[in-house]
């Protein structure tokens, strides 16, 4: 089973007249930044983007993006679910080494032959897909990635994942750790930046996206992952990934 899954991914020159919104605060996004003169802003302070770097920007971490319209700013980016939970809620910056510049500079070479902003309907969805995996596994490997390590998160971690597919609510899980329902929510909020109802739909939603990408109906994949209705599993996977489960299995077609 995949740790991440895509959801979208560009490549995006901005000039004076552009409008740069983040649409999607449910999942982690991954920038390289190319060139130009970009930042986002946080709280009171405004942290510059640097060229040459990648940044990996955890889902829930409210930023507004911005950049120098004199200078402009290009940069990929891939937006992803992730079953593995970093360690930091904060973004993490790291100097891009040769043999991972070599493998950004694949993705971008794909994007020129498309509209980068129309992942949807990208002939090459699969090969970017399977390109994505494959650099998420060298940034791990090469940058020291962290992921939550605390014995009781990991915990309820395993039995969210082997209990998903059933009407898990959230005193269920406080009970199973026996902790008070409060306390639960917020020791795990606090160490996986995430409340433990959205956990589960982010997990929820990747699996489901798996098992449509294997060629199991909505219906289907809806029951498998606990949903009751296809209209309940249909609306948050439109609400986590941008798209309805039919576009998704389109996408794999």
């Amino acid at each position: 089973m995949a740790d991440y899954h895509l959801v979208n991914v560009g490549c995006r020159a901005l000039n004076k007249n552009e409008q740069w919104k983040l649409n999607n605060p449910n999942v982690n996004r991954l920038y390289y930044i190319i060139d130009g003169s970009g930042y986002y802003k946080y709280q009171d302070s405004k942290v510059y983007f640097k060229p040459g770097y990648v940044y990996i920007i955890p889902s829930k971490f409210e930023y507004i993006p911005d950049w120098d319209r004199e200078i402009g700013f290009k940069h990929l980016y891939f937006d992803f679910l992730s079953i593995k939970i970093f360690s930091v809620d904060k973004p993490m910056c790291f100097k891009v080494e040769e043999n991972i510049e070599a493998f950004l500079n694949a993705f971008i070479s794909f994007f020129k032959k498309c509209d980068e902003r129309v992942f949807n309907q990208f002939e090459y969805q699969k090969e970017i897909t399977n390109m994505f995996s494959f650099l998420m596994r060298q940034i791990e490997k090469i940058y020291n990635i962290s992921y939550v390590e605390d014995e009781r998160v990991e915990r309820i971690l395993d039995y969210i994942h082997k209990n998903y597919d059933k009407e898990l609510s959230v005193k269920e899980m406080a009970d199973y750790m026996y902790l008070n329902k409060s306390y639960f929510s917020k020791l795990f909020t606090k160490s996986v930046g995430m409340s433990p109802h959205e956990y589960l739909i982010n997990y929820r939603m990747v699996r489901g996206l798996e098992l449509l990408k294997k060629g199991m109906s909505v219906q289907n994949a809806a029951i498998k992952v606990g949903y009751k209705t296809v209209n309940s599993f249909s609306g948050a996977m439109k609400k986590y990934t941008g798209n309805s489960p039919s576009v998704n299995i389109k996408n794999y077609n």
